[in-house]
């Protein structure tokens, strides 16, 4: 994998390119703040910092990721262009469209289970935390990876390598049926 740092009109940006005799897969994430001055800059060869200036008042940093496989697609460009329709949009219209999407998934049903001891609610817990997070990681265009999911920070050096298992991303999967969570499942479809 390659990295790069970059900073674009003010924004900072970690794009990633994944080479391989023919396979080609690009990653990129990038940063802005917005209703605050702020200032980007390189610290180092591997760190880019975007400081906001301060003073009183609110101001939302704005976070956008973007992959993509068509090696003719400027990835950083992609995660760039994620900001746009964000950007112009108040703290509270995001959080408030945020709120509405949460509200409806969890409107769609739920389990609810209790014992004396306390095993069925810590099964409940679970199910719960399983829930928010395939909510949370599988709405892109491709299901997120075992173990770690979206949120895995080590590169991807994992000791079984970089190969797919359908094995371990079944486990993620074979249970949103009878959950009633179908659209979770159409990164899953995507990638076949």
């Amino acid at each position: 994998a390659t990295s790069r740092l970059d900073i674009r009109d003010g924004r900072i940006l970690l794009t990633q390119e994944f080479r391989e005799h023919d396979f080609y897969d690009a990653s990129a994430i990038a940063i802005a703040v917005v209703g605050r001055r702020s200032r980007a800059r390189y610290l180092n060869e591997s760190t880019v910092q975007l400081s906001a200036a301060p003073g009183k008042g609110k101001f939302t940093i704005l976070i956008s990721s973007a992959a993509s496989f068509d090696r003719n697609q400027e990835i950083g460009a992609l995660a760039l262009s994620e900001l746009e329709p964000a950007a112009p949009q108040s703290f509270n219209a995001l959080a408030a469209s945020t709120a509405s999407w949460w509200r409806d998934f969890w409107a769609k049903g739920f389990v609810h289970m209790h014992s004396a001891d306390g095993q069925a609610d810590f099964v409940e817990q679970n199910y719960t935390y399983f829930l928010y997070l395939m909510g949370a990681s599988s709405r892109g265009k491709y299901p997120p990876r075992f173990g770690g999911m979206i949120w895995y920070t080590n590169g991807d050096m994992r000791r079984w390598g970089s190969q797919y298992w359908w094995a371990n991303t079944n486990a993620y999967y074979r249970n949103l049926i009878p959950a009633g969570r179908l659209e979770l499942l159409d990164p899953l479809f995507s990638l076949y």
